[in-house]
């Protein structure tokens, strides 16, 4: 049997103290700001018909949305970001985002269309720091 071995991590002179942000860019610009000030409970820096930026904290901002009208569909097989997660600090946190998120009509995959969901390949996880246990998500990436 394998074991994994986390390595020690770098100095901190040598690696950046923390993920600042995300740029996207789609041409479902509303739908997929609604998804993530929904998703994330975060909420608009400054926005306009083109840009987005939203924060969930302390930071200026966490997500950056574009608007490209001409942005198509990445391929499945294209090189690039697959998947992004973020961490809750406990299960009860993980547990609630789940059930906030449930009940809301657009997250709800039974209930949902293609239409009235934007569509990804890539995948945000939301997961607990001291838990393995995760719930993963499916922003617009388009």
């Amino acid at each position: 049997m394998v074991s994994a071995h986390l390595p020690e991590p770098a100095p901190t002179h040598l690696r950046p103290s923390r993920f600042s942000h995300l740029i996207l860019q789609t041409p479902q610009f509303p739908e997929m700001t609604a998804w993530y000030k929904t998703a994330l409970s975060a909420e608009p820096m400054f926005e306009n018909a083109v840009v987005c930026f939203l924060s969930y904290d302390e930071e200026h901002h966490r997500i950056m949305i574009g608007h490209n009208p001409n942005a198509t569909p990445r391929d499945p097989k294209a090189a690039g970001v697959v998947h992004f997660a973020y961490a809750v600090e406990t299960l009860d946190d993980l547990v609630h985002q789940y059930l906030r998120l449930k009940s809301v009509a657009s997250f709800r995959t039974a209930e949902s269309t293609t239409a009235s969901r934007p569509r990804s390949t890539t995948t945000t996880q939301i997961r607990t720091r001291s838990s393995s246990r995760s719930t993963t998500t499916r922003p617009a990436s388009q």
